[in-house]
């Protein structure tokens, strides 16, 4: 009787491949059991107690945020084949942060950071994978205007307007309401960063 274990990194995600002679009653049999593992597997302590990894999703029902210091965010590869910096890390942690009901800048969220640019925080939620479970929807114009979504600004965006009026719903569902223009309408939603 033995028992081998193995841990395996495969295009961002890990899998446990454990072969278990002594589970089946016949010698020349062995049971084969595979465990996809998640971030919090693979993290150190501190880390595994943090918040979940995983947030609903519409259309598979789970969606998959590697957590801080896990080898699934060192790994990670996005669905258009690419990597996702630490920068860009950094700004979807905080966006994660900015509660229902409450918008940030993309000034703000550069303050809040204390790196980068407001043109470099757009960037990264132009292209943020995890949209709209890591909140890019949250973050607005600093001149109050509902700003860009998916890569798409405005009314008059190159979609004719289907990602700012997406937006727009998201964040009217959480209570943030815009003016017919898409200014906003409640400065006390403004958020600043974390307390």
């Amino acid at each position: 009787m033995f028992m081998l274990n193995g841990s395996v990194a495969f295009f961002g995600a890990a899998i446990r491949i454990t072969i278990d002679h002594h589970s089946t009653t016949s010698p020349s049999f062995a049971l084969l059991k595979v465990q996809i593992l998640t971030a919090k597997d693979l993290a150190p302590a501190a880390i595994r107690s943090a918040k979940v990894d995983r947030v609903d999703n519409e259309d598979s029902g789970v969606a998959y945020y590697p957590l801080p210091g896990s080898l699934a965010r060192a790994t990670f590869i996005s669905a258009t084949g690419k990597t996702v910096t630490p920068h860009q890390w950094a700004v979807y942690d905080l966006i994660y942060t900015i509660p229902p009901g409450k918008v940030s800048t993309y000034k703000d969220v550069c303050a809040a950071l204390g790196s980068g640019s407001p043109r470099s925080i757009g960037t990264a939620l132009r292209i943020n994978p995890f949209a709209p479970y890591i909140p890019c929807h949250r973050v607005i114009a600093t001149t109050g205007f509902v700003g860009g979504y998916c890569g798409q600004w405005g009314p008059q965006s190159q979609d004719g307007g289907k990602m700012y009026n997406k937006k727009l719903a998201l964040l009217q569902e959480e209570g943030v309401r815009f003016d017919v223009k898409g200014m906003l309408s409640d400065q006390g939603c403004i958020w600043t960063g974390p307390a």
